[in-house]
Protein backbone atom coordinates (compact mmCIF):
# COMPACT_ATOMS: atom_id res chain seq x y z
CA UNK A 1 0.00 0.00 0.00
CA UNK A 2 1.23 3.73 -0.41
CA UNK A 3 2.63 5.32 1.80
CA UNK A 4 1.45 8.39 3.67
CA UNK A 5 -2.21 6.46 3.81
CA UNK A 6 -4.17 6.63 6.95
CA UNK A 7 -5.94 3.49 5.73
CA UNK A 8 -2.75 1.80 7.60
CA UNK A 9 -2.57 3.03 10.59
CA UNK A 10 -3.65 1.28 13.50
CA UNK A 11 -6.03 1.49 16.61
CA UNK A 12 -3.56 0.63 18.57
CA UNK A 13 -1.02 3.03 19.16
CA UNK A 14 1.97 0.80 19.68
CA UNK A 15 1.64 -0.66 16.16
CA UNK A 16 1.87 2.57 14.77
CA UNK A 17 5.92 2.03 14.73
CA UNK A 18 6.28 1.70 10.71
CA UNK A 19 2.33 0.62 9.94
CA UNK A 20 2.77 3.31 7.38
CA UNK A 21 5.68 2.86 5.31
CA UNK A 22 6.77 6.50 4.85
CA UNK A 23 6.10 7.64 8.62
CA UNK A 24 8.56 6.08 11.16
CA UNK A 25 7.30 6.69 15.25
CA UNK A 26 10.03 3.72 16.12
CA UNK A 27 11.27 3.91 19.58
CA UNK A 28 14.57 5.30 19.63
CA UNK A 29 13.74 6.73 16.11
CA UNK A 30 17.35 8.94 14.62
CA UNK A 31 16.40 12.59 15.60
CA UNK A 32 16.60 13.71 11.69
CA UNK A 33 13.66 11.22 10.97
CA UNK A 34 10.51 13.28 13.67
CA UNK A 35 10.34 16.52 11.35
CA UNK A 36 9.91 14.41 8.14
CA UNK A 37 7.56 11.59 10.03
CA UNK A 38 5.67 14.75 11.38
CA UNK A 39 5.36 16.32 7.37
CA UNK A 40 4.55 13.07 6.24
CA UNK A 41 1.40 12.58 9.15
CA UNK A 42 0.59 16.50 7.74
CA UNK A 43 0.67 14.68 4.23
CA UNK A 44 -1.58 12.14 5.21
CA UNK A 45 -4.55 13.94 6.74
CA UNK A 46 -4.31 16.40 3.38
CA UNK A 47 -4.81 13.67 1.25
CA UNK A 48 -7.52 11.89 3.34
CA UNK A 49 -9.01 15.90 3.74
CA UNK A 50 -9.43 15.74 -0.39
CA UNK A 51 -10.58 12.42 -0.56
CA UNK A 52 -13.59 13.51 1.83
CA UNK A 53 -14.25 17.25 0.96
CA UNK A 54 -15.53 16.62 -2.76
CA UNK A 55 -12.57 18.49 -4.47
CA UNK A 56 -12.22 15.13 -6.57
CA UNK A 57 -14.25 15.04 -9.89
CA UNK A 58 -14.91 11.87 -11.32
CA UNK A 59 -14.25 11.21 -14.85
CA UNK A 60 -15.12 8.73 -17.98
CA UNK A 61 -18.33 8.11 -19.16
CA UNK A 62 -21.62 8.37 -17.59
CA UNK A 63 -21.97 4.99 -16.50
CA UNK A 64 -18.27 3.90 -16.27
CA UNK A 65 -16.92 6.59 -14.22
CA UNK A 66 -13.43 7.23 -12.54
CA UNK A 67 -11.10 9.12 -10.16
CA UNK A 68 -7.86 9.51 -9.01
CA UNK A 69 -7.50 9.52 -5.15
CA UNK A 70 -3.90 10.95 -5.19
CA UNK A 71 -2.19 7.94 -3.15
CA UNK A 72 -1.91 5.36 -5.79
CA UNK A 73 -3.38 2.58 -4.24
CA UNK A 74 -2.78 -1.00 -5.33
CA UNK A 75 -5.55 -1.86 -4.07
CA UNK A 76 -8.63 -0.77 -2.68
CA UNK A 77 -9.62 -0.58 1.19
CA UNK A 78 -11.92 -2.09 2.45
CA UNK A 79 -14.08 0.23 4.11
CA UNK A 80 -13.05 3.49 2.07
CA UNK A 81 -14.85 6.42 2.30
CA UNK A 82 -15.00 9.16 -0.55
CA UNK A 83 -17.17 12.13 -1.26
CA UNK A 84 -16.54 12.34 -5.01
CA UNK A 85 -17.81 15.49 -7.36
CA UNK A 86 -19.80 13.62 -10.16
CA UNK A 87 -17.90 15.44 -13.47
CA UNK A 88 -19.80 17.54 -16.20
CA UNK A 89 -22.35 15.81 -18.31
CA UNK A 90 -21.68 12.85 -16.32
CA UNK A 91 -25.25 11.92 -15.37
CA UNK A 92 -25.49 8.19 -15.34
CA UNK A 93 -28.28 6.94 -17.19
CA UNK A 94 -28.46 3.37 -15.53
CA UNK A 95 -26.59 0.75 -13.51
CA UNK A 96 -22.78 2.30 -13.31
CA UNK A 97 -19.20 1.30 -12.27
CA UNK A 98 -16.62 3.86 -10.73
CA UNK A 99 -12.93 3.18 -10.74
CA UNK A 100 -10.43 4.21 -8.32
CA UNK A 101 -6.46 4.76 -9.64
CA UNK A 102 -6.76 2.53 -12.47
CA UNK A 103 -7.57 -0.37 -10.69
CA UNK A 104 -10.74 -1.45 -12.97
CA UNK A 105 -14.48 -0.75 -12.51
CA UNK A 106 -15.85 -1.78 -9.76
CA UNK A 107 -19.80 -2.16 -10.05
CA UNK A 108 -21.83 0.87 -7.91
CA UNK A 109 -25.02 -0.23 -5.77
CA UNK A 110 -27.56 1.25 -3.80
CA UNK A 111 -27.31 0.59 0.46
CA UNK A 112 -30.04 -2.65 -0.22
CA UNK A 113 -27.31 -4.39 -2.99
CA UNK A 114 -29.03 -3.15 -6.23
CA UNK A 115 -27.96 -1.44 -9.26
CA UNK A 116 -28.38 2.52 -9.14
CA UNK A 117 -31.11 3.87 -11.15
CA UNK A 118 -30.53 6.57 -13.65
CA UNK A 119 -29.82 9.98 -12.54
CA UNK A 120 -28.66 8.18 -9.27
CA UNK A 121 -25.32 10.63 -9.89
CA UNK A 122 -26.35 13.55 -10.82
CA UNK A 123 -23.52 15.91 -13.03
CA UNK A 124 -21.70 18.63 -11.07
CA UNK A 125 -23.26 17.47 -7.69
CA UNK A 126 -21.38 15.49 -5.02
CA UNK A 127 -21.92 11.54 -4.27
CA UNK A 128 -20.87 9.61 -1.29
CA UNK A 129 -19.27 6.46 -1.53
CA UNK A 130 -17.85 3.43 0.84
CA UNK A 131 -16.18 0.28 -0.87
CA UNK A 132 -17.91 -3.03 0.66
CA UNK A 133 -14.69 -4.97 -0.51
CA UNK A 134 -16.86 -6.01 -3.84
CA UNK A 135 -18.99 -3.06 -4.86
CA UNK A 136 -18.91 0.62 -4.01
CA UNK A 137 -21.98 1.75 -1.75
CA UNK A 138 -23.82 4.92 -2.51
CA UNK A 139 -24.26 6.29 0.66
CA UNK A 140 -27.72 8.67 -0.71
CA UNK A 141 -30.47 8.91 0.87
CA UNK A 142 -32.74 7.03 -0.49
CA UNK A 143 -36.59 8.49 -1.07
CA UNK A 144 -39.79 7.20 -2.87
CA UNK A 145 -40.48 8.65 -6.04
CA UNK A 146 -43.39 10.92 -7.10
CA UNK A 147 -45.76 8.00 -8.21
CA UNK A 148 -47.63 8.56 -11.84
CA UNK A 149 -51.29 9.97 -11.82
CA UNK A 150 -53.41 6.66 -11.20
CA UNK A 151 -50.66 4.80 -9.56
CA UNK A 152 -51.90 2.06 -7.30
CA UNK A 153 -49.79 0.42 -6.69
CA UNK A 154 -48.62 0.43 -2.43
CA UNK A 155 -46.02 -2.37 -2.51
CA UNK A 156 -42.61 -2.24 -2.06
CA UNK A 157 -39.85 -1.71 -4.15
CA UNK A 158 -36.16 -2.35 -3.84
CA UNK A 159 -35.79 1.37 -2.96
CA UNK A 160 -38.85 2.32 -1.93
CA UNK A 161 -42.33 2.86 -1.93
CA UNK A 162 -43.48 3.63 -5.52
CA UNK A 163 -46.71 4.99 -5.35
CA UNK A 164 -50.08 5.40 -3.36
CA UNK A 165 -53.48 4.24 -3.47
CA UNK A 166 -56.01 6.17 -5.45
CA UNK A 167 -58.98 7.15 -3.38
CA UNK A 168 -62.55 6.00 -3.99
CA UNK A 169 -63.26 8.93 -3.66
CA UNK A 170 -62.30 10.04 -7.18
CA UNK A 171 -64.97 8.07 -9.12
CA UNK A 172 -67.86 10.17 -10.39
CA UNK A 173 -71.14 9.92 -8.76
CA UNK A 174 -74.58 11.56 -9.68
CA UNK A 175 -78.38 11.36 -9.60
CA UNK A 176 -80.34 10.30 -12.70
CA UNK A 177 -83.93 10.04 -13.57
CA UNK A 178 -84.25 7.05 -16.60
CA UNK A 179 -88.04 7.28 -16.92
CA UNK A 180 -88.60 8.90 -19.97
CA UNK A 181 -91.65 7.44 -21.71
CA UNK A 182 -93.66 8.39 -25.26
CA UNK A 183 -97.07 6.83 -26.36
CA UNK A 184 -97.42 4.74 -29.27
CA UNK A 185 -99.99 3.49 -31.21
CA UNK A 186 -102.30 3.60 -28.40
CA UNK A 187 -100.23 1.80 -25.85
CA UNK A 188 -97.35 3.00 -23.82
CA UNK A 189 -93.57 2.21 -24.49
CA UNK A 190 -90.32 3.45 -23.14
CA UNK A 191 -87.41 4.36 -25.01
CA UNK A 192 -83.87 4.20 -23.43
CA UNK A 193 -83.22 6.67 -21.10
CA UNK A 194 -79.03 6.92 -20.39
CA UNK A 195 -77.43 8.37 -17.99
CA UNK A 196 -73.26 9.27 -18.26
CA UNK A 197 -71.21 8.81 -15.68
CA UNK A 198 -69.36 12.64 -14.95
CA UNK A 199 -65.64 13.03 -15.77
CA UNK A 200 -63.55 13.69 -12.30
CA UNK A 201 -66.38 15.48 -10.52
CA UNK A 202 -68.35 14.41 -7.40
CA UNK A 203 -71.83 15.96 -8.41
CA UNK A 204 -74.37 14.21 -5.74
CA UNK A 205 -77.79 15.19 -6.88
CA UNK A 206 -77.14 16.05 -10.26
CA UNK A 207 -78.59 15.32 -13.70
CA UNK A 208 -76.42 13.96 -16.58
CA UNK A 209 -77.77 14.58 -20.14
CA UNK A 210 -75.40 12.08 -21.75
CA UNK A 211 -72.51 14.22 -22.93
CA UNK A 212 -69.72 13.05 -21.12
CA UNK A 213 -68.16 10.01 -20.15
CA UNK A 214 -66.66 8.52 -17.20
CA UNK A 215 -62.43 7.83 -18.09
CA UNK A 216 -61.10 6.58 -14.67
CA UNK A 217 -57.61 5.95 -14.06
CA UNK A 218 -55.90 2.22 -14.90
CA UNK A 219 -57.18 -0.52 -12.87
CA UNK A 220 -59.66 -2.28 -11.76
CA UNK A 221 -63.32 -0.56 -11.42
CA UNK A 222 -66.55 -0.79 -9.41
CA UNK A 223 -69.72 -0.46 -11.55
CA UNK A 224 -73.12 0.59 -9.33
CA UNK A 225 -76.62 1.47 -10.04
CA UNK A 226 -79.39 1.76 -7.80
CA UNK A 227 -82.98 2.35 -8.85
CA UNK A 228 -86.14 3.65 -7.13
CA UNK A 229 -88.80 2.09 -8.48
CA UNK A 230 -92.04 4.41 -8.80
CA UNK A 231 -95.29 3.28 -7.38
CA UNK A 232 -96.90 1.27 -10.36
CA UNK A 233 -93.14 -0.75 -11.26
CA UNK A 234 -95.31 -4.20 -10.38
CA UNK A 235 -94.41 -6.40 -13.51
CA UNK A 236 -91.84 -4.25 -15.19
CA UNK A 237 -88.89 -5.88 -16.84
CA UNK A 238 -86.04 -3.23 -16.01
CA UNK A 239 -82.61 -3.93 -18.13
CA UNK A 240 -79.60 -2.18 -16.44
CA UNK A 241 -76.45 -2.12 -18.53
CA UNK A 242 -73.14 -0.65 -18.37
CA UNK A 243 -71.67 0.57 -21.51
CA UNK A 244 -68.09 0.71 -22.43
CA UNK A 245 -66.61 2.74 -24.76
CA UNK A 246 -69.43 4.02 -26.62
CA UNK A 247 -68.73 7.72 -28.12
CA UNK A 248 -72.43 8.94 -28.70
CA UNK A 249 -74.96 9.25 -25.68
CA UNK A 250 -78.16 7.27 -26.72
CA UNK A 251 -76.30 5.32 -29.43
CA UNK A 252 -76.28 1.55 -29.14
CA UNK A 253 -72.89 0.45 -29.25
CA UNK A 254 -71.08 -3.04 -28.05
CA UNK A 255 -72.58 -3.64 -24.54
CA UNK A 256 -69.02 -5.16 -22.58
CA UNK A 257 -70.68 -5.77 -19.16
CA UNK A 258 -73.76 -6.32 -17.01
CA UNK A 259 -75.58 -6.27 -20.77
CA UNK A 260 -79.21 -6.66 -20.42
CA UNK A 261 -79.31 -7.50 -17.06
CA UNK A 262 -83.06 -8.29 -15.99
CA UNK A 263 -83.41 -7.32 -12.45
CA UNK A 264 -85.86 -8.50 -9.33
CA UNK A 265 -84.47 -5.82 -6.86
CA UNK A 266 -83.09 -2.41 -7.30
CA UNK A 267 -79.39 -2.80 -7.22
CA UNK A 268 -77.18 -3.87 -9.68
CA UNK A 269 -73.28 -4.02 -9.84
CA UNK A 270 -70.30 -5.21 -12.04
CA UNK A 271 -66.53 -5.29 -12.05
CA UNK A 272 -64.24 -4.56 -15.00
CA UNK A 273 -60.27 -3.90 -15.52
CA UNK A 274 -59.98 -0.28 -16.95
CA UNK A 275 -56.87 0.58 -18.85
CA UNK A 276 -56.83 4.51 -18.15
CA UNK A 277 -58.63 5.46 -21.30
CA UNK A 278 -61.55 3.16 -21.61
CA UNK A 279 -65.06 4.98 -20.63
CA UNK A 280 -68.29 4.05 -18.91
CA UNK A 281 -72.25 4.97 -18.76
CA UNK A 282 -75.16 3.18 -17.82
CA UNK A 283 -77.86 2.30 -19.68
CA UNK A 284 -81.00 1.53 -18.33
CA UNK A 285 -84.60 0.53 -20.03
CA UNK A 286 -87.51 -0.66 -19.15
CA UNK A 287 -90.71 -1.83 -20.56
CA UNK A 288 -93.37 0.29 -19.90
CA UNK A 289 -93.87 3.74 -19.83
CA UNK A 290 -94.06 5.95 -17.27
CA UNK A 291 -93.73 5.22 -13.24
CA UNK A 292 -91.52 1.91 -13.72
CA UNK A 293 -88.59 4.07 -12.38
CA UNK A 294 -88.99 6.74 -10.22
CA UNK A 295 -85.33 7.96 -9.90
CA UNK A 296 -81.95 6.22 -9.18
CA UNK A 297 -78.10 6.94 -8.13
CA UNK A 298 -74.86 5.06 -9.85
CA UNK A 299 -71.29 5.43 -8.96
CA UNK A 300 -67.95 4.56 -10.65
CA UNK A 301 -65.69 3.56 -7.79
CA UNK A 302 -61.63 2.52 -8.18
CA UNK A 303 -60.48 -1.06 -6.07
Amino acid sequence: MPGENIQDWSTTAANNANSDSAITWAEGQARASVNNSARSMMAAHAKQRNLLNGSIITTGTTNAQAFFSGLDYTTVPTGMRVLLKIGPSLTNTGAATLEMDGLGAVAIKDQLGADIGAGALTADTRAEFIYSGTNWILLATMTAPTAAAGDRDTSIANTAWVGAEVPAILAARAMFRANMAVGMSGFGVSIPATVIFGSEVIDIGGFYDGSAAWTPPAGRVLLMANLVLGADASGAIINVEFWKNVATAGMRGVTVIGSGVVIGGIDVTTVDVANGTDNYRVVVTFDRAGGAIASGTFAGMLM
